[in-house]
């Protein structure tokens, strides 16, 4: 039969984990419903209370929730290849530009990375608001 571990009584035990990054320590009075909002938007966000509010005071506004922080993923996807495609539109240009035998992107093909790149842009904007 195995049995737990005994605790050292030599060594204090401490309720948090250590804070390599963050050694310093706030205290914060709030009531309970304060407490029960701030837990709520830290957990939509993905982080500790007190990372919430000190990212909060910081940034002068909330942090990204979690689901926000996935739409902007998806958005960064979509920007990058939109750049993609512009870079393969500039590549093919210069190359035809040169005399080499490609096939030159469509004007219509260069208005619609356009416009995509334009709707992405505007939406980040709102949101960064």
């Amino acid at each position: 039969m195995q049995t737990d571990p005994q605790p050292n009584p030599n060594k204090p035990r401490s309720r948090h984990r250590p804070a390599v990054n963050f050694p310093h320590r706030l205290s914060v009075r709030v009531t309970a419903a304060e407490r029960e909002v701030l837990s709520g938007k830290a957990k939509e966000a993905g982080l500790s209370v007190s990372r919430f509010l000190a990212r909060t005071v910081l940034d002068k506004r909330f942090p990204p929730t979690l689901r926000d922080r996935e739409e902007l993923f998806r958005m960064r996807f979509v920007l990058e290849k939109a750049a993609v495609n512009l870079n393969q539109i500039a590549h093919q240009l210069n190359a035809a530009a040169k005399g080499a035998p490609v096939i030159a992107p469509t004007l219509v093909e260069v208005q619609q990375t356009a416009r995509r790149l334009k709707v992405i842009a505007s939406e980040v904007l709102r949101r960064l608001r």
